[in-house]
């Protein structure tokens, strides 16, 4: 296997401070520019990551409402995953850019052969399966990338509750965005870059 490691730029703490005027700001008034701060670090490793076939079929392992998928299914969901990581500009390791693949069947056969998927030939195709019980270590390989689909996954999931023909206006979408970043405030770390509204509009 390959290890990817990325150094971004070096982020000078004196320069961020006089760029964001936080060293006119008196101490007691600083919470707020350590966690933007705090924001601006976060943003940059999150930028570096390296998106590995592992990861991206892990995710994919994961999504599904059951414990299997059939080997179509997988392409087509990895293929949507992948898709948005491209629209995110996100860094794919060079195996995954010229032999997706080769990378992704060398990926399923390395978890078939570890026990943490299981491998069914079945008359209707070939259909995977995920072990309850090796399902941390899938996670482990999901939540390096797990950062990228957090806003979309919310967005998702409010657009999904909606009933056929049923209509949702902006500010309710935001409002329920909103909901939804205090639940999980302590869990992820959302864009601060842009509003909602830009991003959907």
């Amino acid at each position: 296997g390959k290890v990817y490691i990325q150094f971004g730029e070096p982020i000078s703490l004196k320069d961020w401070c006089e760029a964001s005027g936080v060293a006119k700001v008196p101490l007691e008034t600083l919470k707020q520019d350590v966690s933007d701060f705090a924001y601006h670090l976060t943003y940059n490793i999150n930028k570096e990551a390296v998106i590995t076939p592992m990861a991206l079929l892990a995710t994919a392992l994961l999504s599904f409402p059951r414990k299997s998928a059939s080997r179509a299914e997988l392409n087509t969901r990895i293929n949507s995953l992948e898709s948005y990581l491209r629209y995110k500009q996100a860094r794919l390791s060079d195996v995954l850019r010229d032999r997706r693949d080769w990378a992704m069947d060398e990926a399923l056969g390395l978890l078939v052969t570890k026990g943490i998927i299981q491998r069914h030939d079945t008359f209707n195709g070939t259909v995977f399966s995920v072990d309850d019980v090796r399902r941390g270590e899938l996670d482990y390989y999901k939540n390096t990338i797990l950062h990228f689909y957090v806003s979309l996954s919310c967005v998702a999931k409010i657009v999904s509750r909606l009933s056929s023909g049923e209509s949702l206006s902006l500010a309710e979408l935001v409002r329920q965005f909103e909901t939804l970043k205090t639940i999980f405030r302590a869990d992820f770390t959302f864009s601060h870059r842009k509003t909602l509204e830009e991003h959907v509009l």
